[in-house]
């Protein structure tokens, strides 16, 4: 019964690593994209207005997510904090 219970102990341990490396690497994939949107980012305020299509450059020059939210309704994009690490929105 101690084998068994210490075999189930280590093999959910080892699953447990695998899921937070994993996420781990899923993280710095996505902080290696925020690099390439940092190309793609114009302005100095801390949140952005990323335009619907994918390849347009983001509008960084919302200093609240009220106003730029209020800019993405009438053009159809969705607003993001600001990728450049020089900004306050930054992660």
């Amino acid at each position: 019964m101690k084998v068994a219970t210490t075999l189930i102990a280590a093999a959910a341990l080892i699953a447990g690593l695998s899921v937070a490396n994993a996420q781990s690497s899923m993280s710095k994939g996505s902080m290696g994209s925020s690099s390439s949107m940092q190309k793609n980012a114009m302005g100095n305020g801390k949140f952005c207005l990323q335009p619907s299509g994918s390849s347009s450059t983001m509008n960084c020059k919302y200093q609240t997510m009220a106003s730029c939210q209020q800019a993405a309704k009438s053009q159809k994009g969705s607003c993001v904090a600001n990728p450049n690490p020089s900004t306050t929105g930054s992660k």
